[in-house]
C-alpha cells in the first residue's frame, strides 16, 4: 500500500485526532514547515503518549515541540565539549609521536606491523589532497618551505576516524605512554587512580564516534543505545554504581579522561540549564523518563555536583 502525501493542514489534523492540543496552528503550521513532521512526531511523541496512537490527556504540541528543541540543545552542547575532547586527544598523539619519531609519521616501522599500510595510506592521501588544493594551507605551507609537516600541524587535519585510526595504529608502548599521561592528569583533576587499557581506550573511542556522529548528523539522540558496551570501570564511572555502560551518558563520563575539572563543570551546568528550560514546557512529560532514555540516573546532577562540580 502506498504511502499517500499529507498536507500541513492534514499533518495537524492528524496530531489532534489522536489527542494533542494544538493551540496555535499558525506557529504549528510554521514549526512543521521548517523542522520534519516525521522527526517530531516519530522522534519524540511517546514521551507524551498513553499509546502509539493516543496522547496524554493534556498534551500539547508546544511540549511536544520543546523535547525535540531539548534533544537538539543538547546535541549542540555535546558537540562543543566532543571537540574540547578531540583537541586534546590531538595534542597528546601528536605530542608524544613526535617526542619519539619526529615527523616520521609515513614510516611503517612505527606503527603496528599489520595496521601499518592502512594508517600510512590514509595519512599520504590526506597529505596529497590538500597539496593538491589551490588555496593555501598549513600542509601546502610546510610542504614547500620545510619539504615535512610536522604532526602537530598535520594532526588538525585528521578527521575523527583518522585520528582513531592513527592511536590504534600505534605500537603498543607509544600507547601505554599517551594513556599514563592521560591517566596522570584525570587523577589531577579528579582525584581517582586510573588504569587505561589500550584495548579498552580504544573501544571509548569508537563509542564517542558514534556519538560524535550522531550530534554531527543531528539524528535522533533521546532513546538512543550504543552498539558497543564500555569496558566496565568504577574510577571512570564515579560517582555512579550499576550504570549501563552502553549509554550517551556514560560517554559523557568518559568525556572526563579530555576535558579538565573547569570545562567539565560548564559543560554539566550547561546541560542542567538545558533540562531546567524543558522542564518549563513539560505538562504530560516527564523529564527524567526522558533523561533515563540516554542512560542519566534520576540523581545525575546531584551526585556530579557532590563529588566534582564545585
Amino acid at each position: 500500500m502506498a504511502i499517500s502525501f499529507k498536507s500541513i493542514d492534514e499533518q495537524i489534523e492528524i496530531l489532534e485526532k489522536r489527542g494533542l492540543k494544538v493551540e496555535d496552528k499558525a506557529k504549528t503550521k510554521k514549526l512543521l514547515l521548517r523542522s520534519n513532521y516525521y522527526d517530531v512526531v516519530n522522534g519524540y511523541s511517546s514521551f507524551i503518549q498513553q499509546s502509539s496512537d493516543k496522547y496524554k490527556e493534556g498534551a500539547t504540541f508546544h511540549e511536544l515541540y520543546a523535547i525535540y528543541a531539548f534533544d537538539k540543545r543538547l546535541k549542540v552542547v555535546i558537540f562543543e565539549y566532543l571537540a574540547q575532547s578531540e583537541a586534546f586527544l590531538r595534542t597528546a598523539v601528536a605530542y608524544y609521536f613526535s617526542k619519539n619519531y619526529g615527523a616520521d609519521y609515513l614510516s611503517s616501522q612505527n606503527f603496528i606491523a599489520q595496521k601499518a599500510p592502512k594508517i600510512l595510506g590514509k595519512t599520504q592521501k590526506l597529505i596529497d589532497f590538500q597539496n593538491s588544493k589551490k588555496a593555501t594551507n598549513a600542509i601546502k605551507h610546510y610542504s614547500k618551505k620545510y619539504q615535512q609537516i610536522p604532526l602537530w600541524v598535520l594532526v588538525n587535519f585528521f578527521e575523527f576516524g583518522h585520528l582513531n585510526l592513527f592511536f590504534g595504529s600505534l605500537l603498543p608502548k607509544d600507547k601505554v605512554e599517551i594513556l599514563n599521561y592521560i591517566a596522570d592528569l584525570y587523577k589531577e583533576e579528579y582525584g581517582k587512580s586510573l588504569e587505561l587499557l589500550p584495548s579498552d581506550f580504544e573501544i571509548y573511542l569508537i563509542n564517542i564516534k558514534e556519538i560524535r556522529n550522531k550530534v554531527v548528523h543531528d539524528n535522533l539522540l533521546l532513546k538512543y543505545s550504543l552498539i558497543k558496551e564500555y569496558p566496565a570501570n568504577k574510577n571512570l564511572a564515579f560517582p555512579f554504581n550499576d550504570l549501563k555502560t552502553n549509554t550517551v551518558f556514560y560517554t559523557l563520563l568518559t568525556m572526563r579522561l579530555f576535558l579538565s575539572k573547569k570545562q567539565y563543570i560548564i559543560f554539566v551546568n550547561t546541560i542542567k540549564n538545558r533540562v531546567k528550560n524543558l522542564e518549563r514546557c513539560l505538562k504530560t512529560g516527564d523529564s527524567k523518563e526522558i533523561l533515563e532514555s540516554i542512560g542519566f540516573p534520576d540523581n545525575w546532577y546531584e551526585l556530579l555536583t557532590e563529588t566534582q562540580v564545585k
